[in-house]
């Protein structure tokens, strides 16, 4: 389909293009996720930790029904698992922190960085500054005059804020 509106010279918006990105981190972090479970679940019985430190109840939850930004403060709750005192001699508690942190920011950016197509701004020259001032004036100044005083003459002076919305 892309390549049908490419050859139609339509192009889609560059907002639009981090789907992708954010898909793959998002499915990246959730399985260091359930990885990192997976290992405190394999611990030694003689290793103490405290799992419920990194998991509400010891469980994992239903992480792959977590949207992008939900996923990103999911991993920040395991990552204050690693600030438990019971979890200060977690085996290899540097490695798996150190990844699960690296896949979380790297979402986190993403979703950050991805906007919406309404949230994003016009760039505003100086000669359409101008000319939007231009069409307020006239509009503020002489179509919103013009119509109350119809609607004066005709006696329909309440009906005046069903023509403008901005009253």
């Amino acid at each position: 389909m892309a390549d049908e509106l490419k050859k139609q010279g339509i192009t889609r918006s560059d907002v639009h293009g981090g789907r992708k990105d954010v898909a793959a981190l998002a499915e990246g972090l959730r399985k260091e996720i359930k990885r990192f479970h997976k290992h405190l679940g394999a611990l030694d019985d003689g290793v103490k930790i405290d799992g419920t430190a990194f998991f509400a109840g010891g469980k994992l939850g239903k992480i792959t029904t977590l949207k992008p930004a939900d996923l990103v403060a999911k991993a920040s709750k395991v990552l204050d698992g690693f600030d438990a005192a019971a979890n200060a001699a977690l085996p290899d508690g540097a490695k798996w922190k150190g990844k699960l942190t690296t896949a979380r920011d790297a979402l986190g950016a993403a979703v950050s960085g991805k906007g919406t197509a309404a949230t994003q701004s016009i760039q505003r020259t100086a000669a359409l500054v101008k000319a939007h001032e231009a069409f307020l004036a006239t509009y503020n100044g002489v179509a919103k005059r013009l119509v109350y005083g119809l609607l004066v003459h005709l006696g329909r002076k309440s009906e005046y804020r069903l023509f403008f919305k901005d009253l």
